[in-house]
């Protein structure tokens, strides 16, 4: 039986939303870790963080970035290292609060940036990530332009659903910061090579934010165990465009490593 418990965590100078999936036989060392998107929360994993907990046995811990949902939000303007700061602050200080000694990070695009970016300095976890991207790539700016440019009441109504107040908040900061003319020189390939752990990386051959090219360069980048795939008939979302594949291989790659 899986108990589901929510909570607020203090972490650094922010208070963010926690979700915990719980089952009975397992301890805190080695637990799931999701890290959502750049636009997201809790909400947009749906039920797939509680299938894995299912078929895996794991405990698993969901929430809600610095900004998101209904954590704390964050300082404005946001830094180009934005994402260097959540792998190396605020998410080691939340697995510290949390006593989490060797995660298994599952992270969709920004999110799974982030988990790379960790496994760059600590070494015991494993990584299993959706749709990465560790440097900017025209097709990037010419999505996230066309969102901005497409960005009306409706979009923000449907995204007030997830993050309340902070809605418009949550998709400038995204959308300033990654069209920001500083921001086109943000590149995290030299942090690769010092990757060891076990690494799953999943990317759809339609993903309307990043090339085969990028992900095929991650791939070849990373020293440790690196399995990858690009999804068939899927776009930047695989754990909901390609769900029963994404779930088989992930569940897979977290049984044969933990």
């Amino acid at each position: 039986m899986i108990r589901i418990k929510e909570d607020f965590i203090e972490v650094l100078d922010k208070k963010l939303f926690v979700r915990k999936f719980i089952t009975s036989s397992v301890t805190n060392d080695s637990q799931m870790v999701f890290l959502h998107e750049g636009l997201g929360c809790i909400e947009f994993w749906k039920d797939f963080p509680l299938k894995l907990t299912e078929v895996t046995g794991m405990n698993a811990v969901v929430f809600d970035r610095q900004g998101y949902g209904k954590s704390d939000i964050h300082d404005l303007p946001r830094p180009d290292d934005y994402l260097e700061t959540e792998a190396f602050d605020f998410l080691p200080a939340l697995l510290e609060k949390l006593q989490i000694r060797k995660p298994v990070l599952v992270g969709h695009s920004d999110g799974a940036t982030i988990a790379l970016l960790h496994a760059s300095k600590y070494a015991d976890c494993l990584v299993l990530g959706e749709s990465p991207h560790v440097y900017v790539e025209d097709i990037t700016i010419e999505a996230i332009q066309a969102a901005t440019d497409a960005f009306d009441n409706k979009m923000l109504k449907k995204l007030e659903r997830y993050h309340g107040k902070k809605a418009e908040e949550v998709f400038r900061s995204w959308s300033d910061t990654w069209l920001r003319k500083s921001f086109r020189s943000w590149n995290i390939s030299g942090e690769l090579h010092r990757i060891e752990c076990p690494c799953l990386l999943l990317q759809g051959e339609n993903d309307e934010y990043a090339t085969e090219e990028q992900f095929k360069s991650i791939m070849n980048g990373i020293d440790g165990k690196t399995e990858g795939q690009i999804l068939d008939n899927c776009g930047h979302s695989p754990h909901i465009q390609a769900q029963d594949l994404t779930f088989r291989l992930m569940s897979e790659f977290i049984l044969k490593y933990v």
